[in-house]
């Protein structure tokens, strides 16, 4: 049985702007362009139809750890990701993951599931898994084992290179008051 004991989170990262070239005005359709000082004109692709935009490579991972009260990673799930963007579309994506827990202090791994994948909306990296201990609660004079549910922990690359990750996981059994959630995302190229 899952108790009500749920947490869920987001987080996300900012993309970079788009560069700009000083000193040009876009061209009318059919038209030649001309030099025209103090005027500003971004690189999209949309302005000048021929040029296509700049290609950027990024990868990033999304860290879901589950800890004790000492900080000690219990169970984990870290779904990366890498990507190629323009701008306009995701090019390119693949995806990896690690995940595991700490056999030592009695945890085992019950299901674990992953995919990966792009489209030219994102490139993502999802996963799931469910952990199990039966010996921790006993240390503390608990009869019953512990446990944790990924319901899912996610990471998506997108064309305008932002990255984001996304979790929600469970915790059931006995003793869960105990340990904690930490997720954070990073990015690892670009």
């Amino acid at each position: 049985m899952i108790s009500s004991d749920a947490a869920t989170t987001h987080g996300s990262l900012n993309s970079r702007p788009l560069e700009t070239i000083k000193g040009l005005t876009p061209p009318a359709m059919g038209q030649t362009s001309s030099a025209v000082e103090n005027e500003t004109l971004t690189t999209d692709a949309t302005i000048f139809p021929n040029v296509p935009p700049p290609i950027t490579h990024s990868a990033g991972y999304f860290m879901t750890e589950w800890l004790d009260a000492l900080n000690i990673v219990l169970n984990f799930i870290k779904p990366s990701v890498a990507w190629a963007w323009d701008t306009c579309q995701v090019l390119s994506g693949s995806g990896s993951v690690a995940q595991g827990c700490s056999q030592a202090t009695g945890w085992t791994q019950i299901a674990f599931n992953w995919q990966n994948g792009w489209g030219s909306s994102s490139a993502y990296s999802e996963a799931s898994g469910n952990y199990y201990d039966a010996v921790f609660c006993l240390l503390l004079g608990q009869n019953k084992g512990m446990g944790v549910q990924y319901l899912y922990s996610n990471l998506y690359g997108y064309p305008d290179g932002s990255l984001s990750g996304e979790w929600s996981s469970l915790t059931y059994g006995g003793c869960t008051g105990i340990i904690h959630s930490n997720n954070y995302v990073v990015r690892t190229l670009h």
